[in-house]
């Protein structure tokens, strides 16, 4: 379903209840990753886009901020506050997918970097890494954002990987 894009819409309320309801982790992720290919249907399960956006799997969280992003752009904000909480969770992991969630906003997330800026920062490899492709996606401004951090980076992290980024 997720790969018939608009054609799913005829789908969307089953693909709601599955993301609302649904205890496999799987089944929620490509719930998700149909509304952010579905077109203007999406919009009308915003609720349970946001939602999905605590999802107890962070997978989700990536793909159902992509479909905000690209169906529902007045919630893409409260989205951004949402994930910028859950980047600066106990989780590594967590925190990772939140910064990655963000990126997915582009030049809407400009404006809610912190946690992506924080991310730079991290002690976990992943976190700071999904930082650094968060700030490519925000383009020119967002890497002025963090580009102290993103100097470093590239002159002292311990790891070749984040230092080639």
């Amino acid at each position: 379903i997720s790969k018939r894009g608009e054609d799913a819409a005829e789908h969307s309320q089953v693909l709601a209840s599955l993301l609302r309801e649904s205890e496999d982790e799987a089944t929620r992720y490509w719930a998700a990753a149909a509304f952010s290919t579905m077109g203007k249907a999406a919009a009308e399960h915003l609720e349970e886009l946001r939602g999905a956006l605590q999802d107890s799997n962070p997978d989700v969280w990536v793909e159902a901020m992509r479909a905000i992003v690209r169906n529902c752009p007045q919630a893409v904000e409260e989205a951004l506050v949402t994930l910028t909480e859950l980047a600066h969770s106990d989780e590594p992991r967590r925190r990772a997918k939140a910064v990655e969630s963000i990126g997915t906003a582009r030049d809407a997330a400009v404006k809610n970097l912190s946690g992506v800026v924080d991310g730079l920062e991290d002690a976990e490899l992943e976190v700071r890494l999904a930082a650094i492709q968060a700030l490519n996606n925000t383009g020119q401004r967002g890497v002025r954002r963090g580009e102290k951090a993103l100097a470093n980076i590239a002159k002292t992290d311990p790891d070749s990987q984040a230092r080639r980024e």
